[in-house]
Order: structure tokens, then C-alpha cells, then sequence
């Protein structure tokens, strides 16, 4: 009895199973820290952009897919299987929006670079993610549905009420994802330093746009 009473001790607190919420840490990590279009958009924009005017981008990250997460454990998913057209409607719709956004960043490479150009700078038409962009893009990421899908069936144990379950998941992934996403963006300065001032930042941006219409054909055909 008293052995059966220490584990249930370690095991729990106030009703969270804190082996499973360990175990849904580690998952945060593997997912969140691996290739995927976030973080190859996340380098590039700190290349060309730096890492403070990266900040409202892996915020956006993280506000989106925490509204996923809700999503997915309150049911979104059975919903959209129920009616998959929705889902059709917002990934042609996200695509086309997406590579408007594409076209953004590799505009500046068919118009003459500027006389001078400061350390860190990149042409004025170009500019990193919004929070609301970056939020949004979460939503027809085809990683992050899976993730978050895998999230709220995988991890239901954490508790039985929905709530404190979906603030827990949410938390995790809120505290785990923007640190993997800044080792991106910080790589991204970081090879930027390697490069000429004057066309590293050009180079990064039209590499951010080709990233962005890539991610956006490989949802639109997925």
C-alpha cells in the first residue's frame, strides 16, 4: 500500500500525470527543434533580418499553434474530417496567400540594389513575418496539423479534465517551441555574419521567398 501510494505520489500532481507531461516535453523538443518549414523560415529570416525583427514571427509560432492544440483537443479535427471541403477551402486559399507573401520577399531581387546599403539592412520593400502571418501560417502547415493532431490524441492521459489538459499542452509547447525556433534564427544571424553586407541580406530574402513558395506548393499539392 505505501509503495502503490509514493507512486501515485511522484506520479501526479494535482491531477497531472507528470511522467506523461515529461514524455510530452521531450516530444515538443524532437518536433519543434527538427527541419520543418517554421524553422527553415525562422533562419532565413534572421539572416536577413536579424533576430529582434524575428521576434513577432516565432511569437506568431507560438500563438498559432497553441490555438491548434485547442483546437485538435476540443474536437476541430473529427469536425474537419466531417466536412474535409473546409479544409480544401483554407489550404487554396492559405497557398494563394502564401505566395503573394512569396513574391513579397523575392521582389527586391529583380530591382537594382540601393547605392549604399548599412550593415543588417535589406531592401526596404522586403520585411520578416507578422505575428498574424506567422500565426495564421500555422494553420495550413501540414507539420504543425500533425503535430498538433498527434498531440491531442497521444497526450490525452495527462489529465481527464480538458481544460488544465489543453493549458498544459499548450504551455509545453509554448515554453519548448520559440527556444527551438530561436537556435534557428540565431544560426541564421550567425551565417549571415559570414557573408558581405551588402548582399547577404538580398540573398536571405529571396531565400525566405523561395522557402515560402515551396512550403506553399507542398500544401497546396499535398
Amino acid at each position: 500500500m505505501g509503495t502503490a501510494y509514493q507512486s501515485q505520489g511522484f506520479g501526479h500532481v494535482m491531477g497531472i500525470d507528470i511522467d506523461l507531461l515529461f514524455s510530452l516535453a521531450v516530444f515538443a523538443l524532437v518536433t519543434s527543434i527538427t527541419p520543418g518549414p517554421n524553422n527553415l523560415m525562422v533562419m532565413a529570416s534572421g539572416a536577413a533580418f536579424g533576430v529582434r525583427r524575428t521576434v513577432p514571427h516565432v511569437a506568431g509560432i507560438a500563438i498559432g499553434f497553441a490555438t491548434m492544440i485547442g483546437g485538435a483537443v476540443f474536437g476541430l479535427g473529427a469536425l474537419l474530417e466531417a466536412f474535409p471541403w473546409a479544409l480544401d477551402v483554407v489550404r487554396y486559399v492559405g497557398a494563394a496567400w502564401m505566395f503573394w507573401l512569396a513574391w513579397q520577399f523575392l521582389s527586391p531581387l529583380f530591382s537594382p540594389p540601393p547605392a549604399s546599403e548599412e550593415e543588417g539592412t535589406v531592401d526596404a520593400k522586403a520585411r520578416p513575418f507578422r505575428l498574424y502571418e506567422a500565426a495564421l501560417f500555422q494553420w495550413i502547415n501540414p507539420k504543425a496539423w500533425a503535430m498538433a493532431v498527434a498531440t491531442a490524441g497521444a497526450y490525452a492521459g495527462i489529465t481527464d479534465d480538458t481544460i488544465p489538459r489543453t493549458l498544459a499542452m499548450c504551455a509545453v509547447f509554448t515554453l519548448v517551441g520559440p527556444a527551438s525556433n530561436f537556435v534557428w534564427v540565431i544560426g541564421g544571424q550567425t551565417i549571415r555574419r559570414l557573408l558581405s553586407p551588402a548582399n547577404g541580406g538580398r540573398m536571405f530574402s529571396g531565400l525566405m521567398g523561395v522557402l515560402v513558395a515551396v512550403s506553399a506548393g507542398l500544401i497546396l499539392f499535398a
